[in-house]
């Protein structure tokens, strides 16, 4: 505990002039909540002329930057004065949350985020960090198709980033990719075991797709009239309310809808398995291109995965689409 003050001390200094003394706090002990105290330990401060409150980690479990928000608002609507938390270490997808929620934090030596005063980030070789991170509020078609699988097919706790790349068809890059963006939406953790990456989900099934939705986007690319030539070599899947169909009471429409991978439906264009037209007419079908392939996800050889399904459609106007996506969503098995 004291090797790391000394650190925090020092790196003040050096980035910011700051000579700085720390006293714990041993009275909070009679206010602070139980799980507070046993995770951190206060100790008072000045910095840039204003009373802080530092939470040095002390458990072993490091918590998920939600957590964090959750304990940082626990302790000010206690004591009242700034907070600062502490880290020993703290990893990118951590820091990048707690940068989006604007939570102060001081890694000794390497990091110091403090949005009102100062701004420091570094990674290990000495370069700076940015620090706003680059994903965006949506998910990335792989980390979607991840999320998605896990939702729906019940993969085993111990598949590793490399299991999750070959089941899933992508590299193990973009895995790594996929895991850090579940990671900042506060869907996963990553979890180190041995040389190897786990996931360990955040929440039971059902709870985590209503945590996932702001993050969820249409699988949808493109949708076009086509007619079907060979479509015993497409591969391809109902779609749309043809799907629905199957699975609510609502009534399909006159012209098939169905599903495949932009790839593929590249591919079959280039081999003439199916002829792309301008309007839809009798005879022929539509055809959705997705930015994933549609048989991943699929529970049997006909139809595409109910959560794609839904998030294809959740944007249609018509009443009758939207209680039939509440009765596929309400019989979702979890």
């Amino acid at each position: 505990m004291k090797k790391i003050l000394s650190e925090l001390q020092k790196y003040l200094e050096e980035v910011a002039g700051l000579i700085v003394e720390f006293h714990e706090v041993p009275e909070v002990d009679m206010k602070l909540p139980v799980f507070i105290r046993q995770r951190y330990t206060v100790y008072r401060g000045a910095m840039f002329d204003r009373e802080c409150l530092l939470l040095l980690w002390k458990g072993r479990r490091k918590p998920t930057p939600l957590e964090i928000s959750k304990q940082a608002a626990a302790v000010q609507s206690v004591l009242g004065a700034d907070i600062v938390f502490i880290f020993p270490e703290l990893e990118a997808y951590k820091r990048k949350r707690l940068i989006q929620y604007r939570i102060p934090f001081i890694v000794p030596r390497r990091q110091i985020y403090l949005p009102m005063n100062l701004i420091d980030l570094r990674d290990p070789s000495g370069g700076r960090l940015p620090v706003f991170d680059d994903f965006g509020e949506l998910l990335s078609a792989p980390a979607q198709l991840l999320l998605l699988y896990h939702l729906q097919k019940e993969p085993g706790e111990d598949w590793h980033l490399s299991r999750w790349a070959e089941q899933l068809q992508y590299s193990a890059m973009t895995m790594s990719r996929a895991c850090s963006e579940l990671a900042v939406a506060d869907l996963c953790e990553p979890v180190k075991h041995g040389r190897r990456i786990l996931l360990r989900f955040t929440s039971g099934r059902s709870r985590l797709w209503e945590l996932a939705q702001p993050h969820l986007r249409s699988p949808v690319l493109r949708r076009t009239p086509a007619l079907l030539r060979q479509e015993e070599r497409m591969s391809v899947l109902e779609t749309g309310l043809t799907a629905l169909s199957r699975f609510t009471r609502i009534s399909a429409d006159r012209h098939a809808e169905f599903a495949m991978s932009n790839p593929r439906y590249r591919l079959a264009r280039r081999n003439e398995w199916l002829e792309e037209r301008q309007f839809l007419e009798d005879g022929l079908v539509v055809i959705e291109q997705w930015s994933y392939s549609p048989s991943l996800l699929a529970m049997d050889n006909r139809t595409v995965d109910r959560l794609s399904l839904y998030l294809s459609m959740r944007d249609d106007p018509d009443e009758r689409v939207q209680a039939a996506l509440h009765e596929l969503i309400e019989d979702a098995e979890w």
